[in-house]
């Protein structure tokens, strides 16, 4: 990264979330303060102005009321008027949590400060209360996790976990504590435990699953099920329960999912038989079928019209459909070849993407009709909006577009920013076009660019004509960027809340930065050392038992695994569910079978791979709690021969 000053800690906007989402999140906050028997704040001044109020709450058992090293904990700031006693609302609060260390006792708070802010390495805080992360999605099976704001030495690249097949899209959870990811070639949807950076597991999310999206009102995930024939459709999970709640099977094709404002309904695109589906979330059942033209790609909610919005890359239609009505119309004709449909966060602007035409298109929702028309770089494929911005990301140019959002209301030409996003168009690199190419930062007023040509994240502040600098993806191409912001979160009028994990016990200051009015203050805790858990029983062992890596086309390979237990070493016989898969990263020529079981604790399967290449080997036995991820994969090249 060049230029880090424009990165200042900040907290993300509201504006860039659904209200109903930030609520939710809300929710899940004041759940854990309730976990932790909130009481009175226990320290509190007042100074400038403001009154400042402290605590901490660790979030274990009810019996545990100290900090303790390794456990989670809520640090919680009060802001409130001094003279009034009314809340401080909608601060973007800057804080750290750091160890005393020997040398740094008499180090005076505004100082301590300073040295956060500057990146002083003599005092770089235990933990920042003010981080965020850059995950990219890459063309291999595994993801990147970037630190932004750390980084020393050029050293930003925290980990990079693997997954079963190339990540498609991600999501996060309102705790913050997970990201869900699609990884279509393995047809599941994979957990990344965002404290370890490592898989924390798996769900079975139908065929094909690509497009993630939480339901507004509760922490439920939908799944569009990408298939070319009648199974395709919508898988919804309860992740905290591991369990499939729903399927609808809404016809074949690329599908798309979005809600009312009200969390009332669902509109989901089906491509292939040129219909969108209403389903009625209360009754959770498909209460009507409606024809969208030839192909409907997108679809998108503005609260302001009350209606959905479809666009048919078919015949380039828009339409526009009122749930309540169970009613749809032909408000614009466009033409062929529309990809993408985003919609501002009020309701009034939707923004429309032309892939083949290198087109773009503003739809006004409060008149249902076509503003504006604009040309966009070259295959363009992604809109995502700032607070004040909208940009356009093509597949055909290096470049970039940024348009102001408050000159839309304005007749004649809209005025656009043209910014490189690398060296080389992102097409360059095939099938790169994921749903998350581009993200706003938690600042709200600068982007993140990925670009795979580059092996880059590329970073743009508003206002300037070319990016600040770019993160360097280590051995793999970024296809996608998602942002994980855990900075301090208002989760109450006046209050304002984060999750820690202390890493050792000590006395340690936590230092608040108020930026209007401006104001500072360093409180104090102590963190306790943490009672060793007990060790986890060991899991059952499985291994291949194989005598070679290497075999040529046509030949069959007998695939054998020693199943033995983690403690006695005995061998476990009677395992039914020993699922073997075989693919060529990042998921293709993808096949699955049981093992069955032979004498002794070993399980046999034959393997004829179809076609020539390098393969991976995974195993997953539900009944021993044993998935894909658990164990190291055995590696296979197959050779070219005679099939």
């Amino acid at each position: 990264m060049q230029t880090r000053s424009s990165m200042s800690p900040r907290g993300l906007p509201r504006a860039n979330l659904r209200p109903s989402l930030v609520a939710w999140a809300a929710l899940c906050l004041a759940a854990a303060a309730a976990v932790a028997k909130a009481g009175d704040y226990g320290q509190k001044v007042t100074k400038d102005g403001v009154t400042l109020a402290f605590r901490a709450v660790p979030l274990q058992d009810a019996g545990v009321r100290a900090l303790q090293a390794g456990a989670e904990a809520r640090i919680e700031f009060r802001l409130e008027d001094a003279a009034t006693g009314k809340p401080l609302r909608g601060l973007t609060l800057a804080g750290w949590m750091d160890q005393v260390k020997p040398g740094a006792e008499g180090l005076v708070c505004k100082d301590r400060i300073q040295s956060y802010l500057q990146g002083v390495m003599a005092y770089r805080p235990d933990i920042s209360l003010n981080a965020w992360y850059i995950l990219t999605l890459n063309d291999s099976p595994n993801l990147t996790v970037i630190d932004p704001l750390g980084g020393y030495g050029g050293q930003n690249t925290l980990a990079m976990p693997g997954l079963p097949a190339r990540a498609e899209d991600a999501v996060i959870s309102a705790d913050r504590k997970q990201v869900l990811i699609s990884t279509p070639g393995a047809n599941r949807v994979t957990v990344l435990d965002t404290a370890t950076w490592k898989v924390a597991g798996s769900l079975a999310a139908g065929s094909a699953p690509r497009q993630l999206v939480w339901q507004p009102d509760r922490p439920v995930l939908w799944v569009a099920n990408d298939t070319e024939d009648k199974s395709g459709g919508v898988t919804v999970l309860d992740p905290a329960a591991g369990k499939v709640l729903a399927r609808y099977a809404t016809g074949p094709g690329t599908h798309r999912i979005a809600f009312d404002d009200r969390a009332r309904y669902a509109a989901v695109t089906g491509s292939g038989d040129g219909t969108v589906s209403l389903i009625d979330l209360h009754r959770q059942r498909e209460i009507k079928r409606l024809p969208a033209g030839q192909s409907p790609v997108d679809v998108a909610y503005s609260r302001l019209a009350s209606a959905f919005f479809v666009i048919d890359s078919g015949n380039g239609g828009v339409y526009a459909l009122d749930p309540s009505k169970t009613s749809i119309r032909r408000v614009a004709e466009l033409e062929p070849g529309l990809r993408m449909l985003r919609i501002t966060a009020e309701g009034r602007w939707g923004f429309i993407l032309n892939y083949k035409q290198s087109q773009g298109y503003v739809l006004d929702a409060s008149s249902q009709t076509i503003r504006h028309r604009f040309d966009t770089p070259a295959l363009p494929y992604q809109i995502i909006f700032s607070q004040t911005m909208a940009f356009i990301r093509g597949g055909g140019s290096e470049r970039f577009t940024a348009i102001p959002l408050d000159r839309l209301d304005q007749n004649g030409e809209l005025p656009q920013t043209s910014i490189a996003g690398g060296s080389a168009p992102p097409a360059q690199s095939p099938d790169l076009q994921s749903q998350a190419a581009m993200a706003v930062t938690p600042e709200g007023n600068s982007v993140l660019v990925s670009n795979a040509s580059d092996r880059s994240v590329y970073f743009f502040s508003e206002g300037m004509n070319a990016p600040q600098g770019n993160f360097a993806v280590k051995g793999a191409a970024p296809r996608g960027v998602v942002v994980l912001d855990r900075s301090l979160q208002e989760a109450a009028p006046g209050e304002y809340a984060g999750i820690v994990t202390p890493p050792a016990a000590g006395t340690y200051q936590v230092a608040v930065l108020v930026p209007k009015p401006r104001t500072w203050h360093c409180f104090e805790v102590a963190v306790s050392a943490n009672p060793a858990p007990e060790a986890p029983p060991p899991k059952p062992r499985l291994e291949f038992v194989m005598h070679t890596r290497q075999i040529q086309l046509g030949d069959t390979i007998p695939v054998r695994v020693k199943a033995t237990d983690g403690v006695t070493g005995r061998a476990l016989t009677g395992i039914r569910d020993l699922e073997l898969l075989s693919f060529q990263p990042p998921g293709l020529a993808q096949h699955r079978t049981l093992l069955a079981e032979a004498a002794n604790g070993m399980y046999e399967a034959q393997l004829r791979p179809s076609t020539p290449g390098n393969y991976l080997l995974m195993l997953r036995a539900p009944s021993l709690k044993v998935d894909f991820s658990a164990l190291p994969p055995w590696s296979l090249k197959v050779l070219p021969g005679t099939k």
